[in-house]
């Protein structure tokens, strides 16, 4: 039946509005209005109070209904006889009445009737849904198939009410947040279902999970099923194809990747071709340095090289993506990924490189790893991984392997000693205590062991000699103890040797001359004693000494100056005593730093040193120097730095002269109640001088 509303505007302008009803029962020869009110009793018994919120300014609209015109409610015919029971809806609810005595405005009728449109309109999807779905099943009950539905079908009132006409037919949603909008195609689902579970990915009771819809895996198998148009191969004679079941896994494995790592924020375009109806090998683009990121290499249509080198992947790393067993090479290197590594990772037969490092993963290795018999690099780096460092990873014959600046703790386990191809080993950074095992020895291809800022306590093993492979020591700021051992001098390829901030104890051993590679030699803040041994003389490669804060005694060895390499030296709070030797001065083309503050020199300063041209900071304060300030120091052009106060020279240092008028000369400190120094920049007038006057920042 049909029928006409006529209302009126304040202005008097009118319309007539038709409202369609199907139901021919239902108030054929009525002027009648379709709303949805807020039913609320009052205190008649046959009246009902109607109220709307006006949705653009938010104020209410109140209308009073008698029971004798309520024709419908929520679409079904209701004879009231005037009796208010009849007629009172649980709740909202869409009403059909007999307008004769009712008055509505115009702007809120409008509204109504759209709505009442729109809900018929969604009515009309669903019901057109639910007959293909009907027509569908009988079809598969024909030839004896048995369809299944997984649990994360959609309700109707997930349905949208609308859609866009000019939107294409098929779009991806790329969209984390997707909740499935239709039914899976049975043939579609089925084929996924059986290869998920038959590639172990997934069982039976994950794919019927409740709460498999809003979960990267659910979304995954959305788009899989409704929204992927890629079309499997599944016979051809003139090639060796890889299983359908294995395609299937593979390309719902990139999909959950996708979405368990927010991807539409990924960089470099890859959004736009990550889930599209291309093959998986040629999901890839540039990145600004023309490096290819995505899927960067295949092998017979298999995955075996991804990397996603910083491309702003957050999220977790889901553990399908490890059920690819062909890969090879995985990088998700400086991105923003959380959550621990899945233990899935060890199915990875075939990997031998991984990069994990400069993200926010957490949790315990997995020890899973060491069953990655080809993982030849291995880099875990800057994460904030916590637990100990499994034994299994003994397991391995990795070359490279990376854990440093995390929050690992425990001891180093003894059965790294048997990961002989082993080339690096970085561990700093971390909370490992215990000692250091006397397994490493067996590490004949080391080249860079680092360990530093750790609490690792104990003695460093004699068995360190064994590594004559070694380029980089670095065992800084422990709570190493003992003495240094002789055998050091047996790593004749080291570079750098850096012990600082240990508690060792003893003498330098002379054998260190050994290392007749030795670059960098940093044993600061310690408690060594005895006196800086000559033979470093003959260390001709050596750039930087760092002895200072021990307690090392007797004179400076002229064999100093034969490191005519060494840009810095610091042999600061000691107890050396004697002169400055004059051989200083040979290391005119090279010295930039010296600084023996803090020590019981005696004697003058040697003119001889003002030709070390490259000199920037030269710190003599605190010793029992005596004589004047030799103008000489006015031909060092490069100074910055030269604390004088704290010891017992004299003299004038001329406003004008060569000291005063260096450009670049930004500290100057002497004794002023001593020596004359009209342009100190600090000046101390008794002895000792204040400890501020020395807090000069250094780069030692």
């Amino acid at each position: 039946a049909t029928a006409t509303t006529t209302t009126a505007d304040d202005d008097s302008n009118s319309s007539t509005t038709p409202v369609s009803n199907d139901d021919d029962s239902s108030a054929a020869d009525h002027d009648v209005a379709i709303i949805t009110p807020v039913i609320r009793r009052q205190d008649s018994e046959d009246t009902f109070s109607v109220i709307v919120e006006e949705e653009e300014e938010g104020r209410q609209r109140q209308s009073r209904i008698s029971v004798a015109h309520v024709l419908e409610i929520n679409g079904e015919v209701v004879y009231t006889d005037g009796d208010p029971n009849a007629v009172e809806p649980d709740g909202p609810a869409y009403i059909v009445v007999n307008e004769e005595n009712v008055e509505i405005e115009k702007p809120w009728y409008c509204k109504r009737y759209i709505q009442a449109m729109l809900v018929v309109f969604a009515g009309s999807i669903v019901a057109v849904i639910l007959i293909i779905g009907a027509l569908q099943k009988d079809a598969d009950d024909e030839v004896g198939e048995v369809s299944s539905v997984p649990s994360f079908t959609p309700s109707a009132s997930q349905i949208p009410t609308a859609v866009p006409s000019d939107l294409p037919t098929h779009m991806p949603s790329r969209n984390p947040s997707a909740v499935p909008s239709m039914s899976p195609t049975t043939e579609r689902y089925d084929l996924l279902r059986s290869s998920l579970i038959a590639e172990g990915v997934v069982d039976d009771e994950q794919l019927d999970d409740e709460e498999l819809s809003s979960s990267a895996v659910g979304q995954a198998v959305h788009w899989f099923v409704h929204e992927d148009t890629f079309e499997f191969v599944l016979d051809d004679s003139s090639t060796t194809l890889l299983p359908i079941e294995a395609q299937v896994a593979q390309r719902f494995a990139m999909a959950v990747l996708y979405f368990a790592t927010n991807g539409p924020n990924w960089r470099y375009g890859l959004p736009d071709v990550w889930l599209s109806s291309r093959p998986i090998c040629e999901w890839s683009v540039l990145d600004w340095e023309d490096y290819i990121v995505g899927i960067i290499d295949c092998k017979d249509d298999v995955p075996t090289r991804i990397s996603f080198y910083e491309c702003n992947l957050s999220g977790t790393i889901p553990p399908e993506l490890f059920y690819i067993t062909d890969l090879e090479f995985l990088s998700f290197a400086y991105n923003k990924l959380s959550g621990i590594i899945p233990s899935s990772i060890g199915l990875l037969n075939n990997l031998g490189e991984l990069y994990l490092h400069e993200n926010y993963l957490s949790g315990v290795i997995p020890t899973s790893i060491g069953l990655l018999e080809q993982l030849e690099v291995f880099r875990l780096s800057k994460n904030i991984l916590s637990g100990t460092i499994p034994s299994e990873l003994g397991r391995l014959n990795s070359r490279s392997i990376y854990l440093d600046n995390n929050a690992i703790s425990g001891s180093i386990p003894s059965e790294l000693g048997r990961i002989g191809s082993l080339e690096r080993l970085w561990l700093e950074y971390n909370a490992l205590t215990g000692t250091l095992p006397t397994s490493i020895g067996l590490l004949k291809n080391v080249f860079e062991m680092t360990l530093d800022n750790n609490s690792i306590s104990g003695t460093i093993p004699t068995e360190i000699g064994l590594l004559t492979s070694l380029i980089l020591l670095h065992l800084p700021r422990n709570q190493l103890d003992g003495v240094i051992p002789s055998e050091i001098g047996m790593l004749a390829k080291a570079i750098s040797l850096t012990l600082h901030f240990n508690d060792l104890t003893g003498q330098i051993p002379s054998e260190i001359s050994g290392m007749k590679s030795l670059k960098i030699i940093v044993a600061s803040g310690n408690q060594l004693s005895g006196t800086i041994p000559s033979e470093l003389g003959i260390m001709s490669k050596l750039d930087r000494v760092l002895l200072y804060d021990n307690l090392l005694t007797g004179s400076l060895p002229t064999e100093l100056g034969l490191l005519t390499s060494v840009a810095r030296m610091a042999f600061d709070l000691n107890r050396l005593s004697g002169t400055i030797p004059s051989e200083i001065a040979m290391l005119r083309d090279s010295l930039t730093l010296l600084s023996l503050l803090d020590n019981k020199l005696t004697g003058s300063i040697p003119t001889e040193m003002g030709v070390i041209s490259p000199l920037q900071h030269l710190f003599l304060a605190l010793n029992k120097l005596t004589g004047t300030v030799p103008s000489e120091i006015g031909k060092l052009s490069n100074l910055i730095a030269l604390p004088l106060s704290d010891n017992d020279l004299s003299g004038t240092i001329e406003f004008e002269g060569p000291i005063c008028t260096l450009e670049n000369l930004v500290e100057l400190i002497a004794d002023c109640h001593k020596v004359v120094c009209p342009c100190c920049t600090k000046c101390c007038v008794e002895n000792p001088c204040p400890a501020e006057f020395y807090d000069i920042p250094l780069d030692k």
